[in-house]
């Protein structure tokens, strides 16, 4: 019986079954997932943190050889993976213990959220002195219908290209998202990829200065890049507009709930930001709505795991 007191306890082997997935079906799946690019992006990040890397450096590069072949990498100096624990790591839903700083929770965020940008991914790790990769192949998945990774790289310009960067930087890490269809997801009609990926850019850095900004401020030993520049914290609730008519108000209260059984003390807070016609501050101010979501879609709620913002607006 589970808690609810419905039987799931089988009194035979003939009452249960295995239940397979169509490998092809689920990658159409997992591709059709609605990430957005900068949300993929902060979900590779957070097993960068949590690897405990010092030097986080991520980098969206159009192929050399072509100006529609752009491809992402992520860089970090953590703890590295090797050959044994790659299999663990690229498992999805794995169960492990996980510390209560960690920024992932369920070991599907940077397998989904990679394949719902790109059809080739490519982790390459160094450990101990040994190098392990492995890269998830949709083309591959799709073609033979199976649920395989494959343990060579690409051959590609951008993987040689990142590469020849992994070893001159001291890299422990490196994610290679490679042939990016999600890019459909932020393609104008009447612009250029490069155009049209300029502006998604734009995005990305504001969605990784709200998404982590309580991590930057609190973490300041790391280095977090975006092309290589810092990225900066971004606080949504603009504590800098203390004008004594219009600046932000805010008041916190803590709420006791009943969660899975347990009661917990929730830190709520209330914020009321001041009317765009009335900011101080304008330049600092619009930047906070300069990513996915303006002003209006802002407003909402916003939940955080462990500093992390997870979910913002709405």
């Amino acid at each position: 019986m589970n808690p609810d007191g419905i039987n799931t306890k089988p009194t035979s082997p003939d009452e249960v079954e295995s239940w397979d997935s169509d490998p092809a079906g689920m990658m159409e799946y997992y591709k059709n997932q609605p990430y957005t690019l900068g949300q993929s992006i902060a979900d590779i990040v957070d097993n960068s943190y949590d690897a405990n890397a010092k030097r986080i450096e991520v980098e969206i590069l159009f192929d050399s050889s072509s100006d529609d072949k752009p491809y992402i990498v992520i860089f970090d100096d953590g703890n590295g993976i090797s050959d044994e624990e790659m299999k663990s790591a690229l498992r999805l839903g794995v169960r492990r213990n996980r510390s209560e700083t960690e920024l992932g929770v369920f070991g599907i965020g940077m397998k989904l959220s990679s394949l719902a940008q790109a059809n080739e991914v490519t982790i390459y790790s160094k450990k101990d002195g040994k190098i392990a990769i492995r890269r998830i192949s949709a083309s591959h998945i799709s073609e033979h219908n199976t649920a395989e990774v494959l343990k060579f790289h690409s051959g590609s310009f951008a993987f040689e290209a990142c590469e020849d960067k992994f070893i001159e930087g001291n890299w422990s890490t490196m994610i290679l998202l490679e042939d990016l269809h999600g890019a459909r997801r932020f393609m104008s009609m009447n612009k250029s990829l490069q155009d049209s990926l300029s502006g998604e850019i734009k995005k990305i850095k504001t969605h990784l200065g709200l998404t982590f900004q309580r991590v930057l401020e609190e973490r300041r030993d790391v280095e977090l890049k975006f092309n290589g520049k810092d990225v900066s914290p971004i606080d949504p609730f603009m504590p800098w507009e203390n004008n004594p008519y219009y600046g932000t108000i805010s008041d916190e209260r803590i709420v006791t709930t009943e969660i899975e059984g347990n009661s917990v003390d929730v830190k709520i807070r209330f914020v009321i930001i001041p009317h765009t016609n009335n900011f101080d501050n304008t330049k600092k101010c619009k930047n906070v709505n300069s990513g996915y979501k303006k002003a209006n879609d802002m407003q909402g709620l916003y939940l955080y795991r462990n500093s992390r913002l997870i979910q913002y607006g709405g």
